[in-house]
């Protein structure tokens, strides 16, 4: 949130309040529709009908930070 953090350092304040709830709703998506539960799997991409895609790409590797708890 590195944009938010900017905002907030040149005292863009609704800048960055806005920009913290759309990361909040893109965690919330990233969860729900790229994330299986049960496996903890991450998907690569979803398919044109919606439907998650269970490809196993490199692109996943950079999700490995956005999964994991954080100490």
């Amino acid at each position: 949130m590195i944009g938010v953090f900017f905002a907030e350092y040149f005292s863009e304040y609704h800048t960055a309040a806005r920009w913290k709830t759309i990361a909040n709703i893109l965690e919330k998506n990233f969860q729900r529709y790229f994330i299986d539960a049960k496996s903890q799997l991450v998907y690569d991409h979803l398919n044109a009908d919606g439907s998650p895609s269970t490809e196993l790409r490199p692109n996943q590797l950079f999700t490995f930070d956005m999964t994991m708890p954080e100490s």
